[in-house]
């Protein structure tokens, strides 16, 4: 009686995202940093140095062309697309991994965020898949000011659901060390962030 596939139709097993994405010799795979789906920051806009994204599926019995691309939701275009081909599978083994690396990829607001990964053959989707992650500010409430400097956003430390008087009283930017007046005027608040 012949071997019957496991896996009659492919599917994705794992989506992963990471901080790196390692091959090591002996040929395991090895994810350092792998992020939650909620992320904090109290700088804006947010940039990675480098974001890594896994996606492991199982039953591919063919050669396909693939791609991930990264989504705020209510865009109307990528924040970044990389598209490929995978050319050979692996011998004896129902497992293919696509890695893909992004180096500098920056996201400007809080808010939620998708990274979508398809494979298709002649034009057709074998399979899709979607890793859904928030990024949010840790405070609702804390106030952030734009730096004069280098013009990022950035929480002060400075919580306060009222009004501020904050006249004389400056806020170092953690990115450049600038220092900036904290006046109620120029701070504000992420209000309604995802």
């Amino acid at each position: 009686m012949p071997e019957q596939n496991m896996f009659p139709a492919p599917f994705v097993e794992a989506f992963l995202m990471a901080e790196d994405i390692r091959n090591e010799q002996n040929g395991q795979v090895s994810l350092v940093g792998v992020f939650s789906d909620c992320l904090f920051s109290k700088l804006w806009p947010i940039r990675f140095a480098k974001l890594c994204y896994m996606v492991r599926m199982r039953g591919l019995t063919r050669k396909c062309a693939h791609g991930l691309s990264v989504w705020a939701l209510d865009a109307t275009s990528a924040l970044v697309t990389v598209d490929g081909t995978l050319d050979k599978l692996a011998e004896n083994t129902e497992v293919a991994v696509f890695n893909y690396t992004f180096f500098g990829l920056a996201f400007e607001k809080p808010g939620r965020y998708v990274a979508k990964f398809s494979a298709s053959d002649e034009g057709k989707t074998i399979v899709s898949a979607e890793y859904s992650f928030v990024l949010r500010v840790p405070n609702a409430d804390e106030l952030y000011i734009e730096c004069g400097n280098c013009h990022v956003k950035y929480g002060t430390g400075v919580v306060t659901k009222g009004s501020l008087d904050a006249k004389g009283c400056q806020s170092v930017c953690p990115q450049c060390k600038h220092s900036n007046p904290l006046e109620t005027r120029a701070a504000s608040r992420f209000s309604g962030s995802a």
